[in-house]
């Protein structure tokens, strides 16, 4: 007993003695450990910081005579890099075990396939109307959603006064500004850049102010088609279409072009076809004439004045023609599983309808 301090005195033949014990029976102790958890207990038992035996002994040095702290510490510290070095040993055998034992990756099993995303219905009919008439010479131009008034009812020969101009019929930003109604804006557009002859198809995204129901819909696709040359008749018009559709739906399929009545052209007509039961019509078409007499937009150099005629056509109308679909709520709903299907039918149709030989 320390007569200053009050505390025992540890012998450090005690503590040497203590420290080769230990030694020993980590020896024993570690050959029976079969996993990492169990290989933690050791650790944790004999150099654990709160509780290892060992740390203990390195806790108890300050009890030591002066002269066995020297000894006793190096003993110690021995001690404790011989059972770190033999934990890192147990451990790398322990992870090595672990890692034969998982079973090999067989690379003969399938992968697991995610499903790829697909074009909408509408966007991929609308891509067949513009295939034919590009394959037919025409040329795909664009332009702003947001239009001029001047552009989308001004130029067209719509007057202030029409109810279509009327803030129920036609969202508008400002006095001048609007979400166009049509794309009919972009062939006054074309018109002011370039000469005759015009052949142009333009399809874009178009705003009504509609509530939305089985028929109507605020934003819908259009697609329309402009041609300005000389000599441009009603025969140019009725042979364009007619091929237009049979190249959509099949040479099998039968045209019939219809008096129509559109305010602001003369004449005007649409036309229906038999895509797949029954007449549905699929385009409408206008003679341009009083357009192109009325409008300053195109010059003419001394040439003869132009002649030439526009059309549109609905891929809605396309859609439905070829699936039976007639809600534009249903056409145009993004869910994958519906919109799969109707990707299905339409490739099956369209392969269908231009693979039936031509009836006499």
């Amino acid at each position: 007993m320390d007569d200053e301090t009050g505390q025992a005195h540890v012998d450090g033949g005690d503590s040497l003695a203590k420290i080769e014990g230990l030694r020993t029976d980590f020896a024993d102790e570690a050959g029976e450990v079969r996993n990492l958890a169990e290989l933690e207990e050791l650790r944790s038992r004999y150099v654990g910081r709160k509780r290892g035996q060992l740390t203990a002994i390195f806790d108890s040095m300050g009890t030591l005579p002066p002269e066995a702290r020297g000894p006793v510490g190096r003993a110690a510290n021995h001690a404790r890099k011989e059972i770190t070095r033999q934990l890192g040993e147990i451990k790398a055998s322990l992870n090595k075990d672990v890692r034969n034992e998982v079973p090999p990756l067989d690379v003969t099993l399938p992968g697991r396939s995610k499903k790829a995303g697909s074009l909408h219905p509408i966007t991929l009919a609308l891509q067949e109307i513009v295939g034919v008439f590009t394959r037919m010479g025409y040329t795909v131009v664009g332009g702003p959603e947001v239009e001029h008034d001047y552009y989308n009812f001004e130029a067209l020969n719509i007057p202030r006064d029409h109810p279509a101009r009327d803030s129920q019929d036609t969202l508008y930003l400002d006095n001048d500004w609007l979400l166009r109604t049509h794309t009919s804006p972009v062939q006054i557009r074309t018109m002011e850049g370039q000469e005759p002859p015009l052949a142009i198809i333009v399809p874009g995204r178009v705003y009504r102010r509609d509530t939305p129901d089985a028929t109507h819909t605020p934003s819908f696709v259009q697609c329309e088609g402009l041609l300005v040359d000389r000599d441009i008749t009603m025969a140019d018009l009725r042979g364009t279409l007619d091929h237009f559709v049979k190249a959509l739906f099949g040479p099998q399929t039968q045209t019939r072009l219809r008096p129509g009545y559109f305010p602001f052209t003369e004449p005007s007509a649409e036309m229906d076809a038999n895509a797949t039961a029954g007449l549905r019509c699929l385009a409408a078409a206008w003679c341009t004439r009083p357009f192109l007499r009325k409008s300053a937009t195109i010059p003419t150099n001394g040439k003869v004045s132009p002649s030439g005629w526009a059309l549109t056509v609905s891929p809605l109308c396309v859609m439905a023609s070829l699936t039976s679909e007639h809600s534009t709520k249903t056409m145009h709903a993004s869910c994958v599983s519906l919109r799969a299907e109707r990707n299905a039918i339409f490739f099956e149709l369209v392969g269908t309808l231009r693979r039936t030989p031509r009836r006499d």
